[in-house]
């Protein structure tokens, strides 16, 4: 019987949490099982990480392998904790030293093939990881530049399973896939134009009632309705408000800048003091 152990994050809105990723290897039919409240894509970690440990040459244990991730009360979601999942397996198994993984947050989803993979808000797991005092951090190398945005960590960055295991002092053997240059952090909400771009409300020609609105909102906080006819110059207006906003405070900047983490856009953001603009359909439903 052995016991392998490293730390995750897990997120529920912008709140993290510490996750203790445990993995206990004993006799009996081989049998693979996550325990912890993992939902249905945290669940599915088990074909993924079996497959990508093996693709580094590793012989899976044909024994009973128990994957348990505390607190078990906290419920777990997304594939962030693939790789946690496949460094504890691999440490119970002898693939890798027990103190290597000692306080080390280990983060990122894996392929079939044992690549990994970038994940969303990396930003706010490592503002809490600074909070809880906690420095050694392992994250997909495509999510590197992301995390040179939060000083004062040691933050690796792997492209395969297999690098995490020489990373740790074991062998592996694999191949880095030729895959497409494209960036799972980036989505289709990904912007046109570089936040600062806002427009400038010199720009907007008469509508001075409506400029006068808008400055008296801009300056005491204040909440607007603007109603009137497709065509008349709302959205336009509101565009430009960002550009009479006082900039945002660094608690501000970090908050807005988390959000969109999560979203997979903030590479193409960065942290910037601008207030953030954004322009949701007006058929989006409550749920969207």
């Amino acid at each position: 019987m052995a016991i392998g152990s490293t730390l995750s994050v897990g997120l529920i809105g912008l709140k993290a949490f510490i996750v203790q990723v445990q993995a206990f290897i004993s006799p009996g039919l081989p049998y693979f099982s996550i325990i912890g409240l993992p939902d249905a894509s945290l669940s599915e970690a088990r074909e993924r990480v079996k497959s990508a440990c093996q693709a580094t040459g590793f012989g899976w244990p044909q024994t009973r392998v128990t994957v348990n991730m505390s607190p078990a009360a906290m419920p777990k979601r997304g594939s962030s904790h693939d790789l946690a999942i496949a460094a504890s397996v691999l440490c119970a198994a002898g693939a890798i030293g027990h103190d290597c993984l000692e306080d080390t947050i280990v983060l990122g989803e894996v392929n079939l093939d044992g690549s990994v993979l970038p994940i969303h808000g990396l930003l706010p797991i490592m503002l809490h990881a600074e909070e809880r005092g906690v420095r050694k951090m392992i994250v997909p190398h495509r999510n590197l530049d992301e995390a040179s945005m939060v000083d004062g960590l040691d933050v690796v960055g792997v492209r395969h399973v297999g690098e995490l295991i020489e990373l740790m002092g074991g062998d592996a053997t694999y191949t880095i896939p030729d895959t497409p240059v494209t960036d799972e952090t980036t989505t289709d909400q990904s912007p046109t134009s570089h936040p600062n771009d806002c427009g400038d409300m010199n720009e907007v020609l008469g509508q001075e009632h409506a400029k006068w609105a808008l400055q008296v909102a801009a300056a005491g906080g204040h909440n607007l309705i603007m109603t009137g006819p497709p065509g008349s110059g709302k959205t336009m207006l509101a565009s430009r408000m960002p550009g009479i906003m006082c900039p945002l405070n660094e608690a501000e900047q970090l908050e807005v800048a988390s959000i969109r983490s999560l979203c997979g856009i903030l590479p193409q953001y960065g942290i910037t003091d601008m207030p953030p603009f954004e322009a949701p359909h007006h058929t989006a439903s409550t749920a969207a």
